[in-house]
């Protein structure tokens, strides 16, 4: 679905338009639309949408006009979450803030809704149409911001009077209308359109737009208003000089200096100011100007003594250093440059580009070029003669792929691999093995595992022993640029070689005498590595842009067993506190490292099946317990053959896995017990599997572990509620013996699961006002592990929470719970969705909807096993039959739920099944045949049903036979 409102509104599902009636709908949908992709709070949207005269329930009126909304476009349109609602669909607002494409606007944005004139004006100001600035700037001749943009975008047309009477006409307004002067924002705009005319220096003229950095821009000119000395650091390619020479471009007075082959920086500076006729002393003849350094980090000493004279000696003169590490002198400000967001890599990308693109391909291709300018640059080359296709399916091998670019540019600058080249022959013998290990490492590490990983007789002066640059090279035209003579690179390559340890030293063999270095050597060398650029440190982890990883992986260093053996560790010490009150610690550190142990697992299945059946039994029950990531635990257990875990969930999802759950039960818990998690909706109910699961309780109960022994009473209260007749409440009594346990040991998933189980009884037995106090308490506790729908259970939370709301009455309250659900991946799930929606239409008298919805559900889950839900879908079907007078189609739907309920042993399931059957008898006339299945439901459920249905049937029941109630 497409919602367009940069104009009047416009709904269109797969091409076609749709009507959104009511101005009150229409604003919510605007409102969630002006804020794509992100989750919109409901006191905010209340605000909005009632700016007046906000109603007294301002959440109920909300999730009305949300649950009208849906009924509009589709639940799926309108996603829930725990902070308020998103809507999930494009919108030409999100394309536009990508594309910044005028011609998305179709009118006035967001109609006349009352909350949107502010965002209308943001997203205009983002437009790069002169006439949409002036046109707005006339709109709003007091948004001093607003003048400022079309100040600056006129001066750029090459209307410098222009620009120059706009100040003019906005001072004179603010002045007589406010009593105020021009603010920064103008009066910043003001100076650059002055200066323009009398800038003096050496820059170079701009080549191509510049795009992404305004954050950059804005906050470099801050730093330079209050320091002398700002040094801006970052990764080969990353945008470094052309950030500076932007800036440098709006400065009275600006000298670019260009290390690149210098030896001297002093000398270099010195070129740059041109003929000195007058023999003037070289920093007098500075002035107050800027001072832009550019490339230092092959002379970052001589850099850094240069800049720290310039420091002492021009106390009017600012310095700009652009180097891929700080240069550490005093005074000097360090401002980092990271690679383009997603969005603006687009943006670059596409306009090199410069045709109609693909945007979901683009956006893979940027990501994996780490948003690097450099590289898409130079990937945009490349789709001039390869297609997008091409180009996508090649990007993993970027360093070959990205193998020309400008003749004219330096030679560090020419290939993707001359940038990592560069600062690789930069760094010291142990800086360039210490990275080289790091490739091994997928989405990074903390700095502990880069320790045990990567550590092993890494000091100062550890001899590298990987690939020669020379043999590394595939293409003669990838020529690197050598360090020139006389640089610092050349004094710091032969400091390093008499560092080097002497013959006779423990660490002097390096990594092949098995000794483990020193935490603070791996430290200081992953620092030096940070410092460098070559490492991104986020928080206490560590990471290589995948450009870097892909250089340093060629080396030869990475280490993938003792990574693999690492990370098997890890897992399997923090799989145990997925049970105890460290779940969700334990649940950041499977989230977090999910890429390595993915990674270790891919090595381990070709390399190591010990370790790699280790790796399946340690991260099963994050994976599908607590995510219920299905499909990719199934993918990986069909690579570790001849193991009983492997068998069952290679086997998910297929008749197969009762067998082979069978013979994992012969297996030590808890891997038996994820085996019980993972099948208990195919199986459930099946009679031979009753007893295996007393045996199970049993032992469980002899166990020494608290976890153990309440996860043995959850198993007594399942072979009750779904093995037994007449056991009803013996199962409720199990229950909330092991939730008690649970609660005790702070797993919060089994508070969730035994909750869930209790659920089903109390609905079983019509207990709906404590099944709500139960449901609600689970919803509660499962937002603490993150996304319901993620999470294990016999049902979805917010598919038991619909069906009690049903029961007691409010089906806008279940329809809501409904929306919020994500789309099922099983089959089972897919059918109780739809039985759900099916009883909200028979509760709300709409029976033939019901019954095209029971029918739905039946044919959803025509090959599953779970006898005892399609016999509930079957009777409930019957049910609606029945009120549309086609009682013989009833009988036979109330037939097949008896036929499909006799196979289970579930005796809860089958009186429900019974109840249903009574109603159908009764409207046969035959009320005696009615009150014995009353009868025996009573039976097999172990006590009355308070159901308000069931209670008012069974009264109607004695007036027909005439027993006395």
């Amino acid at each position: 679905m497409r919602v367009n409102v940069l104009g009047p509104l416009q709904v269109l599902s797969g091409g076609v338009p749709v009507e959104v009636r009511g101005r009150r709908l229409r604003w919510l949908l605007i409102r969630l639309a002006a804020q794509p992709g992100q989750v919109v709070a409901p006191d905010r949207l209340v605000a909005d949408l009632w700016p007046d005269e906000p109603p007294v329930d301002g959440h109920a009126a909300l999730q009305s006009l949300v649950s009208r909304l849906r009924r509009t476009l589709g639940a799926a349109v309108i996603s829930s979450h725990a902070s308020g609602y998103r809507l999930e669909a494009s919108t030409d607002v999100e394309e536009f803030c990508r594309t910044r494409d005028a011609a998305l606007w179709r009118g006035a944005a967001f109609e006349d809704a009352p909350f949107a004139a502010e965002e209308a004006v943001r997203l205009a100001l983002l437009r790069d149409d002169l006439a949409g600035l002036e046109a707005l700037a006339a709109a709003h001749p007091l948004r001093e911001d607003m003048q400022a943009r079309l100040m600056l975008a006129l001066n750029a047309a090459g209307r410098r009077s222009d620009a120059l009477a706009v100040f003019a006409r906005v001072r004179s307004a603010l002045a007589d209308e406010l009593g105020v002067d021009p603010g920064e924002a103008l009066a910043a705009a003001h100076l650059a359109v002055l200066r323009e005319r009398s800038v003096r220096g050496n820059l170079p003229a701009p080549v191509g737009s510049f795009i992404g950095r305004d954050a950059d821009l804005t906050a470099l000119a801050r730093l330079l208003r209050g320091n002398r000395l700002v040094t801006l650091t970052g990764f080969g390619g990353v945008g470094k000089t052309r950030l500076a020479l932007t800036h440098a471009a709006t400065e009275p007075q600006a000298w670019f200096v260009e290390l690149d082959s210098a030896a001297d920086p002093l000398a270099a500076l010195d070129a740059a100011l041109g003929p000195n006729p007058l023999a003037a002393p070289l920093f007098s003849r500075l002035g107050s100007s800027l001072v832009v350094l550019d490339n230092c980090e092959h002379v970052v000493d001589s850099a850094a003594a240069l800049c720290a004279r310039l420091l002492a000696e021009a106390p009017d003169v600012r310095v700009l250093a652009t180097s891929r590490e700080p240069l550490g002198i005093p005074g000097e400000v360090v401002r980092p440059v990271a690679p383009l967001d997603l969005d603006h890599a687009v943006r670059l990308f596409s306009a090199r580009v410069g045709a109609a693109l693909d945007l979901d391909v683009v956006r893979r291709v940027c990501a994996a070029l780490d948003g690097i300018p450099l590289a898409l640059e130079l990937a945009a080359a490349r789709a001039r003669s390869l297609s997008l296709a091409q180009l996508e399916s090649r990007v993993d091998s970027r360093l070959r792929l990205l193998d020309r670019g400008a003749r004219t540019g330096p030679a560090r600058h020419r290939t993707l691999r001359a940038v990592v080249d560069w600062s690789w022959e930069l760094l010291d013998d142990s800086e360039r093995l210490l990275l080289a290990r790091l490739a091994v490492f997928v989405g990074g590490a903390g700095g502990s595992a880069v320790h045990e990983v990567c550590g092993a007789g890494l000091r100062r002066g550890t001899p590298f022993s990987g690939t020669p640059a020379s043999q590394r090279a595939q293409d003669p035209r990838q020529d690197q640029e050598p360090a020139p003579a006389g640089s610092d690179a050349t004094h710091r390559s032969a400091r390093h070689t008499q560092a080097v340890l002497p013959p006779g030293d423990p660490a002097h063999d390096g990594v092949d005498d098995g000794q483990e270095g020193d935490l603070w050597d791996t430290e200081d060398l992953l620092a030096a590595l940070v410092e460098k650029s070559l490492v991104v440190r986020a928080g206490e982890r560590y990471r290589l842009m995948e450009t870097v990883r892909e250089y340093a992986l060629e080396q030869g260093q990475a280490d993938q067993a003792k990574h693999a053996e690492y990370y098997t560790t890890l897992a399997e010490q923090n799989e145990p506190l997925l049970r105890g009150p460290r779940q969700l610690e334990a649940l950041q550190v499977f989230e977090a490292e999910r890429a390595n142990l993915d990674a270790a697992m891919a090595w381990a299945v070709e390399h190591d099946q010990g370790v790699a059946r280790r790796m399946l039994a340690a991260r099963t029950w994050h994976w599908l317990v607590m995510t219920k990531r299905v499909e990719e635990v199934r993918r990986w257990a069909s690579r570790v053959p001849g193991d009983p875990l492997a068998e069952v969930l290679a086997a998910l999802g297929t008749a197969e896995v009762v067998g082979a759950v069978e013979r994992l039960w012969r297996e030590d818990v808890p891997t038996a017990l994820c085996a019980l998690m993972l099948t208990s909706g195919r199986v459930w109910g099946q009679a031979e599997l009753g007893d295996q699961l007393v045996l199970l309780a049993d032992r469980l109960e002899r166990s020494e572990d608290a976890w153990m022994r309440a996860f043995s009473a959850l198993v007594r209260g399942v072979v009750a509620g779904e093995f037994s007749e007449g056991a009803a409440p013996e199962a409720e009594a199990q229950y909330r013996r092991a939730l008690e346990g649970f609660r005790g040991v702070g797993d919060r998933w089994a508070v969730v699961f035994g909750l869930s189980c209790l659920v089903m009884v109390l609905i079983n037995r019509g207990a709906f006002a404590e099944g709500v106090r139960a449901v609600s308490e689970a919803r509660r506790v499962v937002e603490e592990l993150g996304e319901s729908e993620n999470v294990l259970v016999p049902m979805s939370v917010l598919v038991q929470a619909a069906r009690l709301k049903i029961r007691i009455g409010d089906l806008d309250g279940a329809r809501d719970d409904l929306g919020r659900v994500p789309a099922a991946r099983f089959e089972l799930d897919r059918g109780r969705i739809a039985q759900a929606h099916g009883e909200i239409a028979f509760f709300g008298g709409d029976f033939q909807e019901a019954v095209r919805l029971y029918r739905q559900a039946l044919a959803t889950t025509a090959g599953s096993m779970a006898d005892q839900f399609k016999a509930t879908v079957h009777a409930g079907l019957g049910l609606a039959l029945t009120r549309l007078g086609d009682l013989e189609a009833a009988g036979r739907e109330h037939q097949r739920a008896l036929d499909a309920v006799g196979r289970s042993a579930d005796g809860p399931a089958r009186a429900s099944v019974l109840e249903w059957h009574a109603d159908w008898l009764l409207a046969q006339g035959d009320p005696r045949g009615a009150g014995n299945a009353l009868d025996e439901a009573q039976r097999l459920r172990g006590g009355p049903s308070s159901d308000p249905a069931v209670v008012q049937l069974r009264d109607r029941v004695r007036a027909e036979v005439g027993v006395d109630g």
